[in-house]
């Protein structure tokens, strides 16, 4: 609710500056038409930024650490081949098909600090994608490799890729957060939570945990 409750009040202050620029545009007594259309562009500029700013953190959740933020089933299609469902509420369910033996999940982390912080800012994350890996380095490297977006960026504008590639912005960290490689097996169900330095996968039910116990 707290990324969505941003969203909605970027938006809003997204109308309002086109209202005041719109009225500034047509008042008849301005003293400097030359700047009047200037600052009425920029303003623009701004409003519409402040939308697309608005799209791009609706998609985030807010969450606090042990927090789980997605569960994951598999089921067997094939040799090395795993349909896998990943529940991610309140998004709904997600299923691709991953070729290996092993899976793993990343996510965008951003978390906030200084004067963000004290005005109750929480950290949020979105799912990134789900992958495929082979225990084989020869598969690995010469075996079909799958890698699927959860959640792409589709509207053209990415301001957590932005600050993922500005590392020094102020008050404001964005980074990637991946749960460790874990092998698939039929009927295998996992959970994904947020740590201190990441995400945590953790196996649920029998299939899941004897399948860990092997591979370790």
């Amino acid at each position: 609710m707290l990324y969505s409750g941003i969203s909605v009040a970027l938006v809003a202050i997204a109308i309002l500056t086109v209202f005041i620029c719109l009225r500034l545009l047509f008042r008849k007594s301005w003293f400097l038409v030359w700047l009047k259309g200037t600052m009425t562009f920029v303003a623009l500029l701004f409003a519409i930024f402040l939308c697309f700013l608005a799209l791009d953190m609706y998609r985030y959740k807010a969450y606090q650490k042990e927090t789980t933020i997605a569960t994951l089933s598999m089921q067997k299609l094939g040799e090395q081949l795993y349909r896998v469902k990943v529940a991610a509420p309140p998004d709904g369910e997600y299923s691709f098909d991953v070729s290996g033996d092993l899976w793993q999940l990343d996510a965008r982390l951003v978390s906030w600090s200084g004067p963000f912080s004290a005005l109750g800012m929480q950290p949020g994350y979105r799912l990134e994608r789900i992958s495929g890996r082979y225990y084989s380095l020869e598969q690995e490297n010469d075996g079909a490799r799958t890698v699927f977006a959860i959640a792409p960026s589709d509207i053209g504008f990415d301001f957590w890729a932005w600050l993922n590639s500005h590392e020094g912005v102020p008050w404001v960290d964005a980074k990637y957060g991946s749960a460790t490689y874990l092998p698939m097996r039929d009927a295998a169900i996992f959970t994904v939570s947020i740590g201190n330095d990441g995400l945590i996968a953790r196996p649920v039910n029998t299939p899941a945990v004897e399948a860990v116990e092997m591979w370790q």
